[in-house]
């Protein structure tokens, strides 16, 4: 595969319960004889936004389970989330560093993206400043696999220094999982209907299924929260739609800890799959940190310049676009308290007596961008 870039040229309701503990201010904005919409504090374009469109476990959950088949189509998928996600903030893209070892199609996509990484817009998440030390770290984690991807000299296939470190403090995830998942457990928990029907298929008592599940972060002993380890830990069978609940459910804890730790954003509801895995935009504790991808998507169309965005444009032009105080105003009304409809009614003033004309360059989409901005802020 291969994007043309210039480097010159600027199921489930599963983790719906997750807790992030960072509290923000909320409320609407207007500065003091600004006109326009209020702008939603909560829509913080300096944060980084967390790129969860590349985890293999992730995306196993949403139909994109491992294997060479479905490289190309997991990398022109993010590819193009990327193209979306470069929009939606100011701030770094950020991965966490098990992407290197665990994700094989991780090097092409690098390279695919690498005027973003010259520009140190790509950051990599890690405990360690050294990417090596990280994953001799993992090695036991991940121990009973037949091919273990941290024994692997996976370092050799990208070029550290190129990378931007975002260090990461706080508690270990496996640690925050495995807290929710004794929580989830209870009666009033998330996957207590796991219990309750293991209980009947197993032919046991409800307190007997109750401790087979609770006795699996301890069964893990040391290895890596993850759906396939988890499920041997259980040791009695347990059907494919309820493996999918416990994979989301891990997932959504798992997104729900860097997110935290991070203090960054996260694009859902993509066209290939919602990858969300739980996680909901209008859950207070998340701080308007969920953003759409398909509403965005929707707006470039009102703009006439996705195809320029999603097709065209390199990765400069897309930073350079994203960095005119003008497509700020436009980015805080896509997902700022307010509906689209003042956003829908800037963009049809905007047009005149027809729509604004599809955007096939720089200056065309830069000028479609402006023409809306000056709408919102004198509306």
């Amino acid at each position: 595969m291969k994007q043309t870039v210039d480097a010159r040229k600027d199921a489930f309701i599963a983790g719906r319960d997750i807790y992030i503990s960072p509290e923000h201010a909320r409320g609407n904005l207007r500065s003091p004889g600004i006109k326009g919409p209020a702008i939603n504090t909560d829509y913080d374009r300096n944060r980084a936004v967390f790129i969860q469109y590349l985890n293999p476990e992730i995306l196993a959950c949403y139909g994109w389970p491992p294997g060479k088949a479905t490289y190309r189509q997991i990398l022109t998928n993010a590819l193009r989330a990327t193209r979306l996600a470069v929009l939606a903030t100011d701030g770094a893209l950020a991965f966490p560093v098990s992407y290197v070892y665990e994700a094989p199609y991780f090097p092409a996509y690098l390279r695919e993206v690498r005027p973003l990484v010259a520009q140190g817009f790509i950051s990599y998440i890690s405990p360690y400043r050294s990417i090596t030390d990280y994953g001799d770290s993992k090695i036991a984690e991940y121990r009973t696999d037949t091919q273990n991807p941290y024994t692997a000299d996976a370092t050799r296939r990208i070029r550290e220094s190129d990378l931007q470190w975002m260090p990461r403090m706080g508690k270990s995830t496996a640690g925050e999982i495995t807290s929710a998942w004794r929580e989830a457990l209870l009666p009033s928990g998330t996957l207590h209907p796991l219990v309750t029907e293991s209980s009947a298929r197993w032919g046991i008592q409800l307190t007997a299924a109750s401790k087979i599940y609770e006795a699996v972060p301890d069964k893990l002993d040391g290895r890596a929260f993850v759906g396939r380890f988890v499920e041997n830990s259980i040791g009695n069978p347990v059907k494919h739609r309820e493996m999918s609940l416990i994979d989301i459910f891990i997932s959504g804890r798992y997104i729900s800890s860097y997110l935290r730790d991070t203090d960054a954003n996260m694009m859902y509801d993509f066209d290939f799959g919602d990858l969300s895995c739980g996680l909901t935009a209008s859950d207070p504790a998340f701080g308007g940190r969920l953003h759409s991808a398909r509403r965005l998507e929707r707006v470039l169309v009102w703009l006439g310049i996705r195809d320029y965005v999603l097709q065209v444009a390199d990765w400069g032009e897309l930073t350079a676009l994203r960095a005119f105080p003008e497509f700020s105003v436009v980015m805080f009304a896509v997902y700022g308290e307010q509906t689209l409809h003042t956003l829908s009614e800037a963009i049809v003033q905007a047009g005149g007596r027809g729509r604004l004309t599809t955007a096939d360059s720089f200056d065309a989409a830069r000028s479609a961008i402006e023409k809306v901005a000056t709408q919102l802020v004198a509306s």
